[in-house]
Order: structure tokens, then sequence, then C-alpha cells
């Protein structure tokens, strides 16, 4: 399959998971900050001080994190990656909308 990504060359789009200390989140960006690409995320596990370690790694790790209060949504080209368990009503998902990122 041809993604129009030259190999060695980062993607342009940067994503942006919402729940990104989750145990099916964390390793999707894991994976795509392995394979070049531009990963923020906000997880509300974070905001409520659960898990420190884990997410002092992320950061230590070049992890860019928000609080989820849609503050990491800032652009168009971003991509939110969202399980189907994340309601509408998360700012991060209504920021989205707002920016008609994609989804």
């Amino acid at each position: 399959m041809d993604n129009g990504i030259e190999p060695g060359t980062p993607p342009e789009r940067p994503l942006f998971f919402c729940g990104i200390g989750g145990s099916g989140m964390l390793p999707l960006a894991q994976i795509a900050r392995g394979l070049g690409y531009r990963v923020a995320g906000s997880d509300r596990s974070r905001d409520q001080g659960r898990t420190p370690e884990k997410f002092a790694w992320l950061a230590a790790n070049d992890f860019t994190l928000f609080p989820q209060d849609g503050s990491g949504i800032t652009s168009p080209d971003q991509v939110l990656i969202a399980s189907a368990a994340i309601e509408d009503s998360v700012p991060e998902v209504a920021r989205a909308r707002e920016l008609d990122c994609a989804r």
C-alpha cells in the first residue's frame, strides 16, 4: 500500500491521542512515535494524579502531554486518535470537531 510517505521521512500531520496513557492508546502512541510521527496527547488519569510514573516516562521520552481540557488541539492539521469509548463531551473531541480535524 502506498501512503505517499517516503521511507525515513516523518509524516507531516501530528497525531493527538485522547487517553494516551490507556492500555490501548499508549502502545499505539509508541508505535506512531517510532514511525516518526509527532505525538501529543492527554489523559484524565494524568489530570487526576494517577500513575504519575507513566506520565513522567512519556514526558521524558518526548511525548507532549496536555491536560484533558482541549488545549492540545490547536490546528486542523492534527489527527485526533480516540477510541469509541471516548465520549463526544470530552473537550478534545469537541475542539477537534470545531477545527474539522481528522479522526
